[in-house]
């Protein structure tokens, strides 16, 4: 009797995993699903705050300040990078159009990154979710089918519940690949140099068409990344005449982080010899942006190549071990009961 309540709370469980399995075969109620995982990005109102900015002043419309306040609204951590660096170049009375719209272009490629990641996962995830709901089930069958199961009492479903926790953390473990995927295999303490280094560069390219000179505006603008990506700024070093003494080709980078971390070099030496030559940098700037964007954009992709692959590890070893798991405890209860000993 004072196990009566288990064989409940294990079939709750299972329709609990059973409507978070329906998530991914009904598109009316995937919505749900970035819940699950701890985050939910709108990227079609970000990006639609850009285009609205944009598309404004093209048209020779002012935006009013509560307007401008909206680029804070901009899915993290872009929003607030986004919005001090608009308002920095509009103070130097800079053109922001060509920012803006390269900043839409970056979170278009976030959002279909976002999207293929989820779906280049969903058969490992759905598998996940189908091997959660058969643990709870299977538990509940064994408790009753198997001779002797029923009188290890709360001991059985101690361990019923060990192996329904190896599940939910093999689902963890796939939102962590999907969402370190969508940054280009970034930890999560460097994401934040992938907004940095871009607003850094729309800074130094704006200060560069007002006119500062190259060497003040390197200067200007790493003042303000050592506020956004303190480690991105220590790798490339804010004296613009030295070299960087981070080396990239150890393990401890992966290979975002040397693309991040080769751009300040890039960057560097296009001023540097801008300032040799005598002769303005801003077009080497404006092609050096594109290019970051591009190979960070290649790296996202090929991430997510490889996510579908990666996603069978937990499959391996904490999805199907639980189920294995919980047939060896069986046995292992109950080996009197079947004339072994």
């Amino acid at each position: 009797m004072t196990t009566s309540w288990a064989p409940h709370f294990v079939h709750l469980l299972s329709w609990f995993l059973g409507g978070m399995g329906a998530l991914l075969f009904f598109p009316d109620l995937q919505a749900m699903l970035p819940a699950l995982s701890g985050r939910k990005v709108s990227w079609e109102r970000s990006i639609a705050v850009l285009r609205d900015l944009h598309e404004k002043l093209e048209s020779g419309w002012l935006p009013s300040p509560p307007e401008w306040d909206s680029l804070r609204t901009i899915a993290k951590p872009w929003g607030d990078l986004a919005c001090e660096n608009i308002a920095e170049l509009r103070e130097n009375g800079i053109a922001v159009v060509p920012t803006l719209k390269r900043l839409e272009k970056v979170l278009v490629e976030q959002k279909n990154a976002d999207h293929e990641s989820s779906a280049r996962s969903a058969q490992a995830w759905g598998q996940a979710v189908v091997c959660g709901a058969i643990v709870p089930v299977m538990a509940c069958a064994l408790y009753g089918l198997v001779p002797g199961l029923s009188e290890s009492g709360w001991l059985w479903w101690a361990f019923s519940l060990l192996a329904l926790l190896m599940d939910g953390l093999a689902m963890l473990w796939m939102l962590q690949m999907a969402e370190r995927a969508r940054w280009g295999g970034l930890k999560a303490e460097r994401r934040s140099w992938v907004p940095g280094a871009l607003c850094f560069a729309e800074r130094l390219l704006g200060a560069l068409r007002a006119g500062i000179p190259a060497d003040l505006a390197w200067s200007k603008g790493m003042s303000s990344l050592v506020r956004q990506a303190p480690a991105l700024a220590s790798a490339w070093g804010a004296d613009l005449w030295s070299e960087s003494v981070m080396h990239v080709a150890g393990p401890a980078f992966d290979q975002s982080s040397r693309i991040l971390i080769s751009q300040g070099e890039v960057f560097k030496k296009t001023i540097r010899a801008s300032i040799f030559e005598g002769r303005g940098c801003s077009e080497r700037i404006e092609a050096g942006i594109e290019a970051l964007r591009s190979e960070f954009s290649h790296q996202v992709q090929r991430e997510i190549g490889f996510l579908s692959t990666r996603a069978l590890k937990p499959l391996f070893l904490l999805v199907a071990p639980s189920i294995l798991f919980l047939l060896v405890i069986a046995f292992g209860l109950t080996w009197e009961k079947w004339g072994f000993v």
